[in-house]
């Protein structure tokens, strides 16, 4: 927790966030049952809180919505409740209309609210997720959407496709299909136990590993960040690199960077051709 001392006032001020066990003075806990045969995704939009589904061989999807607040008044604000559009079982979170706040020291206060969401979903079930700095465990799932700000996601056991973008924070997938990155920002992607391919729109100064991919890897650009594989079924393509770093090892194809800048490129045993053009 960062926490900035004023003089005299003994003032400490911590992004709420930042907090490794956010307080809960007051909650209410509700169970929701999502049973619809047409349904085969779930979405969620989760702020600073936390939310942890397991897929399981039941038809209905079981959750417990624990909400958090700094006092009864922002607690009778918020709301939990879904819809349905097409497929989709959207989930609503609603926090109560104001941002989260702790303010400790002489002038102790907080404004917070913040869901808690745990459960379980049919296992043909994907989810489609939006986290901002909370954090999401997730497992045994279908299909995976996800859109990562400064938050933390893992993921485990997913049956098809992965799609995600990461701002600041952090993404961890093992055992998923075919992997899809937008854009890694400043934050950090590792992946292990890909049975397909993984393909990369752009790496800001953010990091993102890779171990024991069976099919190719694809990436368009590289700016000042890090691209480390260490396991690659197929060929290995990068478009572009300025300032950041490239590694790679144990590659059964070809290694090729179409531009580099005054970045490095380091490999080690690659079956087929190396190609880096400066």
């Amino acid at each position: 927790m960062k926490i900035s001392f004023v003089t005299g006032m003994l003032l400490a001020i911590a992004s709420f966030s930042a907090q490794a066990n956010l307080p809960c003075k007051e909650t209410r806990t509700i169970q929701m049952q999502l049973n619809a045969e047409s349904l085969d995704m779930l979405e969620v939009a989760i702020g600073a809180g936390k939310l942890d589904i397991t897929g399981h061989d039941e038809k209905a999807a079981q959750l417990e919505i624990r909400m958090c607040a700094s006092s009864q008044e922002r607690l009778d604000r918020m709301a939990a409740n879904h819809s349905q559009r097409g497929n989709t079982a959207a989930l609503n979170l609603e926090t109560g209309g104001d941002s989260n706040s702790f303010r400790a020291g002489l002038f102790r206060s907080a404004n917070y609210g913040y869901f808690k969401v745990t459960g379980s979903i049919p296992e043909h079930w994907g989810i489609a997720l939006t986290l901002g700095s909370g954090s999401a465990e997730l497992e045994k799932i279908a299909l995976l959407r996800a859109t990562v700000g400064s938050g933390s996601l893992t993921a485990e056991h997913i049956d098809g496709h992965s799609m995600v973008s990461i701002g600041s924070g952090s993404i961890e997938l093992e055992h998923t299909h075919n992997i899809e990155i937008g854009t890694v920002g400043s934050g950090n992607f590792a992946a292990e136990g890909v049975r397909g391919s993984v393909t990369i729109g752009s790496i800001g100064s953010g990091s993102v590993e890779l171990d024991k991919v069976s099919g190719g890897v694809s990436v368009n650009s590289i700016g000042s960040g890090s691209l480390d594989i260490d396991g690659a079924g197929n060929d290995v393509g990068i478009g572009s690199l300025g300032s950041g770093s490239i590694v790679v090892r144990n590659v059964d194809g070809n290694v090729v960077v179409r531009a580099k800048g005054s970045g490095s490129v380091r490999t080690h045993n690659v079956s087929g051709n190396v190609s880096v053009r400066d």
